[in-house]
């Protein structure tokens, strides 16, 4: 019998728990991307170079490679190519290209949510320069800009007044791929995020998490507890809304994943995927609904009947998730973590080389750990010292 092939746009090293996924499921894995030295290439059974982003021409490749099944990846372009690929070629498991845009481009997410009365921070959405800057100029202060086709912090900037608004909006152009940007006010408050499971577009499985900025860049969550504060209320209020938006544009089973701040006690929405995620918080989330999460979302991908996964209501373990970044350029030494931190540290995935070097410090991953606590006052006292617990020594490291 013919191996089934699914095609996995990009191999990031967030990307390897989903392509062993496949791999469990006996499936022939393919890779892309147009950076063949990603980790995640290595464990599939074949890397072919191609754009992940380039609709038409992931489209051309994906009929050359005779493929079964299409994935996405940790990467809002994987999921939008996907769904390009699979309404093409009739293939099962995807939203249809029109709503994996609306979900993945923040000035077409904003726009729905506006006709249908989603709870979301407000934000107002800019093609051209000039409407940006004048809007700009009569605006209340901080606000927030950014493009509105990236993730990860690219292209975004925090502003508190005209001058360094007008330079924020030039940024942002820049960087966005389809010229369009989104500028929306900075609110104050708890940022958290919810991954849910949709099955007929309801949700049967959820877990949550307090999001709290990377020491190094306020555009990076830089570690999580959960579940987060406010649960099972605020969970509750977020799944309606979820659910509102599958039901409006029609989406398929899979994951449904929010990130959102609080407001006067209310959660407004700041940004949805429907894919993995690009810091291995799905491991974390395994672990706390004990369910393999990148299992069930490679199923999705396939079509195949996800009914039977198991049901999570947010999780009841108290558990955190550390992002390991070095303090500054330079010449790492070493990544150590306190013995007295060590008896709660249940897993780590570990990037780091010594001598290795670091160019770009506010973006690049050296590591990730995951931990489990007996109550939430443990948790949360030592997720307060976590800069002080686990120590990154760079050679030539100011004094």
């Amino acid at each position: 019998m013919k191996e089934k092939r699914v095609l996995v746009p990009n191999g990031n090293y967030t990307d390897i728990r989903l392509i062993n996924a496949f791999k469990k499921m006996g499936f022939y894995v393919i890779t892309s991307g147009n950076a063949p030295e990603l980790e995640g290439h290595k464990y599939a059974d074949e890397y072919v170079a191609h754009d992940y982003s380039d609709h038409v021409g992931m489209l051309q490749l994906a009929k050359k490679l005779n493929i079964d099944y299409i994935s996405t990846c940790s990467n809002d372009f994987g999921v939008t190519t996907a769904a390009y690929i699979a309404e093409n070629l009739g293939l099962p498991g995807h939203d249809t290209f029109e709503s994996a845009r609306i979900i993945a481009e923040k000035d077409l997410f904003k726009k729905f949510a506006l006709e249908n009365h989603l709870q979301v921070i407000p934000s107002n959405w800019f093609d051209d320069i000039d409407s940006a800057v004048s809007f700009a100029s009569s605006s209340e202060y901080p606000l927030i800009v950014k493009p509105s086709d990236l993730g990860g912090g690219k292209g975004v900037t925090r502003v508190n007044d005209f001058a360094a608004a007008k330079a924020a909006i030039e940024v942002a152009f820049a960087a966005s791929r389809r010229k369009h940007i989104v500028i929306e006010p900075f609110v104050e408050g708890q940022q958290g995020s919810i991954t849910t499971f949709l099955i007929h577009q309801k949700v049967v499985s959820w877990v949550t998490f307090n999001e709290f900025d990377s020491y190094y860049n306020p555009f990076l969550v830089g570690y999580t507890t959960s579940p987060a504060e406010g649960m099972p209320e605020i969970g509750e209020a977020l799944i309606g809304q979820i659910e509102k938006i599958a039901s409006l544009l029609h989406l398929v089973d899979g994951i449904f994943h929010v990130q959102y701040r609080i407001k006067d006690g209310k959660p407004l929405i700041m940004e949805c995927m429907r894919r993995c995620l690009g810091n291995h918080s799905l491991k974390t989330a395994s672990m706390l609904a004990g369910l393999e999460w990148e299992e069930w979302i490679a199923k999705a991908y396939c079509g195949f009947d996800c009914s039977g996964i198991p049901r999570c209501c947010c999780g009841t373990k108290q558990m955190s998730h550390y992002y390991i970044q070095a303090p500054n350029n330079g010449v790492l030494e070493s990544v150590s973590i306190s013995d007295e931190l060590k008896p709660y540290v249940v897993d780590q995935i570990m990037q780091w080389k010594p001598k290795m070097q670091i160019e770009a410090f506010e973006k690049e991953m050296l590591g990730f750990l995951f931990l489990a606590y007996p109550d939430q006052q443990t948790r949360d006292s030592y997720a307060a010292r976590y800069r002080e617990l686990i120590n990154v020594k760079m050679t030539d490291s100011p004094q």
